[in-house]
């Protein structure tokens, strides 16, 4: 697979961008920024549809349980800006991030959508699959039901 671009900042003046990363902690997130962890949170997908190909009770759930620890520790990584939970507010009023707020619902959506998928097949066979793809179920609609109360009464009335 191609390497991942570099998260740079974004040039002011319309030149060639400086090679340099982006500092999470001095510089504002990117729209690349957002790009670049949409595509780390959503890589356990591809490994997730590759264990289904062993049926829903497979000999050893080993492989199973690495993936589920593989996405927890993702979303432990996520910079402390897109985290629902020990949120960094600071970038939230910058004129460049207004983007930044639904950023943070959606990675979390990704996260446990990505646990869901991983135990849906095995729910029959395996209790603890059963506990965690309920768990994730639970905090999509969390999650779901937060994105909601934050929204302006207008932008989903009739």
């Amino acid at each position: 697979m191609p390497s991942l671009p570099l998260d740079a900042l974004l040039p002011g003046d319309g030149s060639t961008p400086r090679l340099e990363q982006r500092d999470d902690d001095k510089d504002a997130p990117t729209p690349l920024t957002r790009s670049i962890w949409s595509f780390k949170l959503v890589a356990p997908l591809r490994d997730i549809r590759d264990l289904e190909q062993d049926g829903p009770s497979p000999k050893d759930f080993s492989a199973v349980d690495r993936l589920h620890q593989r996405i927890l520790d993702l979303d432990r990584s996520l910079p402390s800006y897109f985290r629902l939970e020990g949120t960094n507010w600071k970038w939230d009023s910058h004129p460049d991030c207004s983007w930044l707020v639904p950023t943070r619902f959606y990675l979390a959506k990704m996260t446990c959508f990505s646990l869901l998928a991983l135990h849906r097949p095995y729910i029959f066979n395996r209790s603890k699959s059963r506990t965690e793809a309920l768990k994730a179920s639970l905090g999509l609609l969390r999650i779901q039901n937060l994105e909601f109360q934050g929204t302006h009464p207008t932008s989903w009335k009739k």
